[in-house]
């Protein structure tokens, strides 16, 4: 239904914007990226949707990438989720108001995967000195990052204080495979199960 209502008022963005979170929702990522491509949205206070399904879009297309060994088409989807187009609404933050973290940890594993080991530490290291919210789901990644630093009293403590603020959610049940698997058994984050991890939360603040 609302594909034959934005295709029959292209221009209007609000409409636009309602069809690209079903598309996402139904995971259908690469049309979501061809509507997004066309929307153009008047900037307001607080017109910060345009620019979540983007980079929602973006990621989850770098992570299909990277599960079918395309580390070009992933590493190109990242960068371009990494940008801030004028068209949907919201101008780019100061640096330090980002949290792009999973754009670092996806962006390293596929250093890791083409064997580009000097990228993926510079990397590793931003993601583990991030300053971004220590409470977020992505945090996961960080603790990832100080675990492979071999900086584990970091990676343990950092854990803690997010297992500690979670207590009495369902995040932690959630999240604590990933945790163990990355804190006990030293592997890297499974970002397929990541990445649809936070896509079900339906919790917009992710990305």
């Amino acid at each position: 239904m609302l594909e034959k209502y934005y295709n029959a008022n292209p221009t209007n963005y609000v409409i636009g914007l309602d069809y690209v979170k079903t598309l996402l929702l139904e995971r259908e990522y690469a049309k979501a990226e061809q509507v997004l491509a066309a929307i153009k949205i008047l900037p307001f206070e607080g017109a910060t949707a345009g620019h979540r399904y983007y980079r929602q879009t973006k990621l989850m297309l770098a992570q299909q990438a990277f599960s079918k060994r395309n580390y070009k088409v992933a590493h190109k989807k990242v960068e371009e989720a990494r940008l801030w187009p004028l068209r949907l609404g919201v101008g780019e933050p100061y640096s330090t108001s980002k949290d792009e973290r999973i754009e670092d940890y996806l962006e390293a594993c596929i250093y890791k995967a083409s064997g580009d080991n000097q990228k993926r530490m510079k990397l590793l290291t931003n993601l583990a000195d991030s300053k971004a919210d220590s409470v977020s789901i992505n945090t996961v990644l960080q603790i990832a990052a100080l675990k492979e630093l071999n900086r584990d009293s970091e990676a343990t403590l950092l854990a803690q204080k997010w297992k500690n603020y979670h207590k009495d959610s369902q995040t932690v049940e959630k999240v604590e495979p990933l945790l163990n698997a990355v804190l006990i058994e030293g592997k890297d984050v499974d970002m397929g199960f990541f990445m649809n991890l936070i896509s079900d939360k339906g919790d917009e603040r992710m990305f």
